[in-house]
């Protein structure tokens, strides 16, 4: 019953971000179990990026399902930076809280959650980590995915 009431609450706030399809994702940065993992190389190619990539690996080792996002403002592409809104920013608008709202979630949920995000016209992850002074770093992301 608890899993099908999950299953319920995860199709109803899927179809409500849906209609706005720009999705804010917080969370705690998370190296082990399932969560997500955020790293930025120190080096990087100042004729490619005009900032640093980030990389957002969402992981849950348990069920074995690896996805990877990531933030890159190529200089070949249109300006893309990342923003900086104070925290209160979240108050204004829906946000996932991804260590909350995943917590007690099957392998299908978290596969069918991901598969959500990435097929969102618009993300936003923000790293609880970065929060200095009242001020939140919002990363535009996209989800890595093959070309072939």
């Amino acid at each position: 019953m608890k899993n099908i009431l999950i299953f319920l609450f995860t199709m109803v706030n899927m179809a409500l971000y849906a209609q706005t399809d720009v999705v804010y994702v917080t969370f705690n940065n998370n190296t082990t179990g399932a969560g997500i993992r955020h790293s930025a190389p120190q080096d990087y190619d100042i004729d490619i990026y005009r900032y640093p990539p980030h990389f957002f690996r969402l992981s849950v080792t348990k069920e074995g399902i690896y996805r990877t996002f990531f933030y890159a403002n190529l200089n070949s592409q249109t300006d893309n930076p990342v923003t900086c809104k104070p925290v209160s920013f979240l108050e204004t608008v829906d946000y996932i809280d991804w260590d909350e709202y995943t917590k007690g979630f099957t392998a299908k949920e978290y596969y069918s959650f991901i598969q959500y995000l990435g097929k969102c016209n618009m993300v936003y992850f923000i790293d609880r980590a970065e929060i200095k002074d009242g001020m939140m770093t919002l990363y535009p992301v996209k989800e890595a995915k093959s070309l072939f």
